[in-house]
């Protein structure tokens, strides 16, 4: 009479167990679709540039993609693909690169510098002092890339280092 019991018993949890899990995967799915669906268009934003103006979504170069790259100046990945960056930033005719970090102005100008970066026209560094682009963006890692299309349509989200051949495939400039 016990082991009956307990095979019920048994059974019941793992049913609940299995039942619980597959909730977690649906809310866990529900919740990629909607930051998706967020993102797939280019949203209102508002950072600062080095220079300490506001710089918005009315600021993008019209009929330019746009690629948002979150970074830390002291992210190796994030200095091997700036690095790259660089050394390819002719091919990135019709993009506007906007390299973003909530570190200070001067950390972000000093890695500007150092890669090569620093006053190039297509590039732009800004400063989320106030910590929304994490949030905005869902941005859960660095390096983290968004690229837009000139209408504004997401072609890409990406965690972790991403090679500029790549980046420039995709955004057909190469």
């Amino acid at each position: 009479m016990k082991k009956s019991v307990i095979k019920k018993l048994i059974i019941a949890v793992v049913l609940l167990f299995l039942s619980f899990m597959g909730f977690q995967i649906v809310q866990k799915l529900q919740y990629k679709e909607q930051v998706q669906q967020k993102l797939s268009t280019l949203p209102e934003f508002s950072f600062q540039t080095l220079e300490g103006s506001a710089f918005t979504k009315a600021n993008l170069p019209k009929n330019n993609k746009a690629v948002f790259i979150y970074f830390n100046t002291e992210c190796g990945y994030c200095f091997y693909e700036t690095k790259d960056i660089s050394e390819q930033l002719e091919h990135f005719k019709a993009t506007t690169l906007l390299l973003v970090s909530n570190e200070s102005k001067e950390a972000i100008k000093a890695f500007a510098i150092k890669q090569n970066l620093f006053s190039k026209d297509q590039v732009i560094f800004l400063q989320d002092s106030t910590y929304t682009f994490a949030k905005q963006f869902e941005a859960n890692s660095i390096p983290y890339i968004l690229a837009y299309d000139a209408q504004g349509k997401l072609l890409l989200r990406h965690k972790g280092q991403l090679r500029a051949e790549k980046l420039l495939q995709l955004l057909g400039e190469k």
